[in-house]
């Protein structure tokens, strides 16, 4: 992610958006996203003018929240979506149409809306960044430069609230107690300076700190409770399930956070059969030896949070998974993103299976995919005329797969798909 700006004279009437007016500069990778066709000029240009001060505001006000809470869901509530959108917080000036989310965490995801805002003299010129995976210190780094840069443009008298909200955060980024619960408060949605929200640290006691995290990711507020009893209890029963051996799965792939995540869920399952010596053919077999006894455990009976979908702890080489009370077919999709999960985090700890987008749980969906219905085999079954339906009905009641993961998974590998349309996401 590159971010420059130039200060610029001016004649504006405000004099903090006088003090701070510049020429903007935005582009992720080459890929310039305040690159505008200007009319009254009849040419192109890289740079936006505007004023910084709202945009410094808005990141200093909603830092935690910003750059920790991940999409948590395909329709995102107005106001989530708003204060991840930099536009909205622009007071009218002129400024690409432009999201970021939390990818977990080391990874921030941008999007763009495929709107094309126009204005009366400016047109911002399509770019293809939706979706772009940046390392985390490199946002952090280049919003902090931002708020630090406009502080010290803006006299004392004009900038209090600026000043007052950029003080809050420094404090907390310097202790480590209160940067990890600004974090947790962050990817819950939740303002950590908000006097009548509720002690979040109250929640987090008995959890290690990843499930912990996990759960913030996918759950909000009011779910949390919820979420966080159904971990306990979970936590509590993994004694009563089968051990899975994840010893011989090998050495986990190195992630590539600016690839696709999904081809490194791919590669993961591929690499885990060929250790295995596996026959990647036949996935109900797969499935059956890797997770043996696990296959056909019960589950929790009972009610359970939507955002969570199961619960597994790693311990010298072998894993315990808990899921709800489900269907046969849900199990096993659950099962292999668990041992997914188990497999990335280090020794002793607990993770999450859950709905959130981040990173590492779309690798999980993957993951699981291509150990349930991999590509070569739906190919096959494919042929030159596609999966239909039928076909889809017939292998899924074969592999005992979830219909929508088969159907995803196509998808995804440019398998043509006949009269079938896309599930949900995240409906596996």
């Amino acid at each position: 992610m590159f971010l420059h700006w130039e200060w610029l004279r001016n004649n504006l009437d405000d004099p903090v958006e006088a003090k701070s007016f510049a020429a903007v500069k935005i582009a992720v990778n080459e890929d310039v996203l305040t690159r505008v066709y200007d009319r009254s000029a009849e040419g192109e240009r890289d740079a936006i003018n505007i004023a910084l001060y709202p945009l410094a505001l808005a990141i200093a006000e909603n830092w935690w929240r910003l750059l920790y809470e991940p999409r948590k869901s395909e329709e995102e509530s107005g106001a989530a979506e708003l204060r991840h959108s930099l536009d909205s917080w622009m007071n009218g000036f002129v400024f690409p149409a432009v999201t970021l989310w939390s990818g977990g965490d080391d990874v921030i995801i941008i999007e763009q809306p495929k709107i094309r805002p126009q204005h009366s003299n400016l047109e911002f010129l399509p770019s293809d960044i939706s979706g772009t995976n940046l390392p985390r210190p490199d946002v952090e780094e280049n919003l902090f430069e931002l708020v630090q840069a406009v502080l010290g443009r803006i006299s004392k008298n004009d900038s209090a609230a600026l000043e007052a909200a950029w003080k809050r955060v420094l404090e907390s980024l310097s202790d480590i107690d209160e940067k990890r619960y600004c974090e947790a408060a962050g990817r819950l949605g939740v303002d950590p300076y908000d006097p009548d929200s509720e002690d979040i640290s109250q929640f987090a006691q008995k959890l290690s700190d990843r499930l912990f995290a996990n759960i913030c990711e996918a759950a909000r507020l009011t779910e949390l409770s919820e979420a966080i009893e159904w971990a306990k209890e979970g936590v509590r029963r993994l004694s009563e399930f089968p051990d899975i051996d994840i010893a011989h799965f090998g050495e986990m792939p190195t992630r590539n956070i600016r690839s696709k995540i999904w081809d490194h869920g791919y590669e993961a399952a591929r690499i885990v059969r060929r250790n295995l010596h596996l026959d990647g053919l036949n996935p109900r077999r797969v499935v059956d030896q890797i997770f043996g006894a696990a296959v056909a455990a019960e589950g929790i009976a009972g009610k359970h949070p939507f955002a969570l979908e199961a619960i597994a702890n790693r311990r010298d080489g072998r894993i315990r998974v808990v899921v709800p009370r489900t269907t046969a077919r849900q199990r096993r999709f659950k099962l292999c993103r668990a041992s997914y999960l188990a497999w990335r985090y280090v020794e002793g700890e607990s993770s999450a299976v859950t709905t959130a987008s981040t990173l590492d749980q779309q690798a999980s969906r993957a993951f699981a995919a291509e150990l349930l219905a991999p590509e070569e085999l739906l190919r096959e079954i494919a042929g030159s005329d596609g999966l239909t339906a039928e076909k889809i009905d017939a292998f899924a009641e074969e592999s005992v797969c979830p219909e929508a993961a088969i159907i995803w998974q196509a998808y995804n590998h440019g398998i043509p798909l006949r009269g079938v349309a896309l599930p949900r996401a995240n409906s596996t």
